[in-house]
């Protein structure tokens, strides 16, 4: 799996996901109905700090969080999730 587009990311003023160096990471569909525009824009700013959550994941899992008490099921959710953004492998995520 290659590495993904490195953060920040942000939303743009289209609702759009931008990064630096890069442009556009993400299309959000048009906007047809506004009574989903709030659930967009909200999609769009849980894209936008997927970086800084993998990052965070990943420093966790590592060490502290097992020291501070953190619950097997817990670390087995965050060892998931970072696996599933990661496809397996994130030794060179950070």
């Amino acid at each position: 799996m290659s590495e993904h587009t490195p953060g920040p990311w942000w939303v743009d003023e289209g609702g759009d996901v931008r990064a630096p160096n890069w442009g556009m990471i993400a299309v959000l569909p048009p906007r047809m109905h506004a009574d989903h525009q709030a659930q967009a824009n909200a999609n769009a700013q849980v894209m936008s700090a997927l970086p800084e959550l993998l990052r965070a994941a990943i420093l966790v899992t590592e060490g502290t969080a097992v020291e501070a008490g953190t619950t097997p099921l817990r670390m087995r959710m965050l060892r998931d999730a970072i696996s599933k953004a990661t496809g397996g492998d994130h030794e060179n995520t950070i």
